[in-house]
């Protein structure tokens, strides 16, 4: 089934309209994760949507998403580990990156797969090892992009695609995260 693509010329008048008002491209991103019992978790994505341009924004829950740890770590297995959906919100972004840039360059896509894999030691989840980050330790990405154009064009999507990924750069680059008990 062919699949469908971006529409380049809607993408590129987004892009000039946030070139002329860079105010409008401060967006901020708001989740509430809940505590559901053992290791599992629902989290709600909060947008916000103003009912009228004179009206102030009111929340509305966008999506939700579930996490879980496997029966082996406690859990009950029902959904993805958090640092499962760490590498699916990398490997997303990344997919958006190479579609959107690809309509920007005038690319045609027949295939993009994505294959993360991160490292990580639980020792230093359960605070067993100051030596080792809680975190992944790295994580390997293999883009596939299938696309009747020469090597040299797919390399500078690529490119560009690692440049302006979001996700990438959040794990690439210190972000100040403040945590307050309410």
């Amino acid at each position: 089934m062919p699949k469908k693509s971006i529409d380049a010329e809607a993408l590129k008048h987004i892009r000039q309209n946030l070139s002329e008002n860079k105010k409008s491209a401060e967006v901020e991103t708001q989740v509430q994760t809940e505590w559901l019992g053992q290791a599992f978790s629902l989290t709600r994505i909060i947008r916000w949507k103003k009912p009228a341009p004179d009206q102030a924004a009111i929340p509305e829950v966008g999506h939700t998403v579930l996490s879980d740890e496997p029966t082996n770590f406690l859990g009950t297995d029902a959904a993805p580990k958090p640092t499962e959906l760490a590498l699916a919100a990398l490997g997303s972004c990344l997919i958006v990156g190479v579609v959107y840039h690809a309509a920007l360059m005038g690319l045609r896509l027949d295939e993009v797969k994505i294959s993360l894999t991160g490292s990580l030691s639980r020792t230093g989840l359960l605070d067993l090892d100051q030596e080792n980050r809680p975190g992944f330790r790295w994580i390997k990405v293999e883009l596939h992009i299938e696309a009747p154009h020469p090597r040299e064009s797919i390399e500078k999507l690529k490119d560009v695609v690692i440049r302006t990924s979001p996700v990438l750069d959040m794990l690439q680059n210190p972000v100040d995260v403040h945590v307050h008990l309410s």
